[in-house]
């Protein structure tokens, strides 16, 4: 069971860096509301496979030794991703219907987001670091 669970958070983890397109594509979906569409049914999918990875996640840390501090920098960096991509929707959803005046705010967001996934993948591939 275990096994499984790890594969499936190391192939979450691996889905979630296609978050990197969603700030480089924000200019374009100012320009194209189709393009919004699909960073909004994007942003969507990223928070089921955020749950996911939260779930195999919490499975792991229950039958492995990681440091308390370790568990708590890996919950917090994962409630900055859930809250930025939950913040991003309505600035995205905005863009498709054509209100340009969103996009710094929907930047913002995604660049948040994606720098807390950076981080996330530090503590991952090294969890030695905070222990």
């Amino acid at each position: 069971m275990y096994d499984t669970a790890l594969w499936l958070h190391i192939v979450t983890g691996y889905v979630l860096f296609a978050y990197v397109l969603i700030p480089v594509l924000i200019p374009r979906a100012a320009k194209n509301s189709a393009t919004a569409g699909v960073l909004v049914t994007a942003n969507r999918i990223t928070q089921y496979l955020l749950i996911i990875g939260f779930l195999t996640g919490g499975y792991m840390v229950s039958k492995a030794g990681y440091s308390t501090l370790w568990i708590v920098v890996a919950i917090v960096l994962l409630l900055i991703m859930f809250a930025m991509g939950g913040m991003v929707t309505k600035p995205l959803k905005k863009l498709a219907q054509g209100d340009r005046s969103v996009i710094n705010k929907a930047m913002i967001f995604s660049i948040v987001f994606f720098v807390a996934y950076l981080g996330m993948m530090a503590i991952m591939s090294a969890p030695q670091m905070l222990a």
